[in-house]
């Protein structure tokens, strides 16, 4: 009797240890998703300035060249490196460091919304072959610079010197694990903690619009961030049980960003977010939350594992592409047109 009783308590005190283990591992992901998703909105808004209006002219809010195509190709060329190539090798090390870097930083730099909402606003303007042209433009440049990252990635591991290293190391398992994932975990929740406190004390200091944007963007960024993963756990579960290749999750994210990123800039042409502090609050869950929350370089990678597993005439990834643009655009088009039509004319960008 007594041997069972201490078989139960054995028991209890490993299914309470099991479950401690499981919530620090969730904790630990979602402190790698904001750390590097605050991280990929600073180099969003960093390669927005560079490339716009202001430094090197390339990109403008009014061109099929949208403001956000750089930090696209950006996140896609890497995305190539760190979700496809290298996923594994940074999987081995730390299964969290490579969720952080695919979801969390490359999804972040990337972002689906924005980039519907541009090309919105241009077709609604009236020039549907510009706005039209950057849709397309930018799924052909997200899908080179992915392909150009595998390629450039694939290029370095041929580079190695001894594969027979490479492969030795990797099956030894690696040693201290636990101590590994318990100082990587304090580590990412001391870094998120840290960007997000100096993102919000910069908040009140800062006097410019356009940082203070920024820092409510990088305050809201890990909301987005999780939005995105919890919406990838629809991946592979199809439609009421059918087309179980479709990622649904990534789809979902992706559509209602953009559709929320519409509604808000419609209030904005509309004069209802209109005050200073309203039309910061707008932005900044544009940039931040609904920037994160959608994602191209996912979609790009998803599209190209997609048409890697094709056979025959049946090409999902293309499919998925137009499914991911045309359910945006029909989105779009219902909400302005709606709006346009009851006010007896065409919304024109503000």
């Amino acid at each position: 009797m007594e041997e069972d009783v201490e078989k139960m308590a054995a028991a209890d005190a490993f299914a309470e240890d099991r479950e401690v283990c499981v919530l620090l591992d969730q904790v630990s992901v979602l402190a790698h998703l904001a750390t590097f998703g605050i991280l990929g909105v600073l180099l969003r808004y960093g390669l927005e300035q560079l490339f716009g209006p202001t430094i090197a002219q390339v990109t403008d809010t009014s061109s099929a060249l949208f403001i956000d195509l750089p930090a696209n190709m950006l996140g896609c060329f890497f995305m190539g490196w760190v979700g496809v190539v290298l996923k594994k090798e940074i999987a081995h090390f730390s299964e969290h460091l490579a969720v952080g870097l695919s979801t969390g930083l490359m999804g972040s730099i990337t972002t689906f919304a924005s980039w519907s909402q541009s090309m919105m606003r241009i077709i609604t303007a009236g020039c549907w072959v510009r706005g039209l042209l950057g849709f397309l433009l930018g799924m052909e440049l997200a899908m080179m610079s992915l392909l150009i990252g595998i390629d450039s990635a694939n290029l370095l591991l041929a580079c190695k010197l001894d594969d027979a290293t490479t492969e030795t190391s990797k099956s030894k398992k690696p040693k201290n694990l636990y101590w590994r994932h318990t100082t990587q975990l304090l580590l990412f929740v001391f870094l998120g903690i840290g960007l997000w406190t100096m993102a919000f004390f910069l908040l009140f200091r800062e006097n410019g619009y356009r940082r203070k944007k920024l820092w409510i963007a990088c305050t809201l960024a890990p909301l987005g961030v999780w939005l995105r993963w919890w919406l990838s756990n629809l991946n592979g579960r199809g439609v009421a049980g059918r087309l179980p290749w479709l990622p649904t999750g990534t789809l979902c994210a992706n559509v209602t960003a953009s559709l929320a990123e519409f509604v808000l800039n419609i209030l904005e042409l509309l004069g209802v977010v209109s005050n200073h502090q309203l039309l910061l609050v707008s932005g900044g869950i544009q940039f931040g939350m609904l920037g994160c929350m959608s994602t191209v370089s996912t979609l790009a990678a998803e599209i190209y594992w997609l048409e890697r597993r094709a056979v025959g005439w049946k090409r999902c990834g293309y499919a998925y592409a137009c499914l991911s643009i045309l359910a945006t655009l029909l989105a779009g088009l219902i909400s302005f047109s709606a709006v346009a039509w009851i006010h007896g004319g065409v919304l024109l960008p503000s």
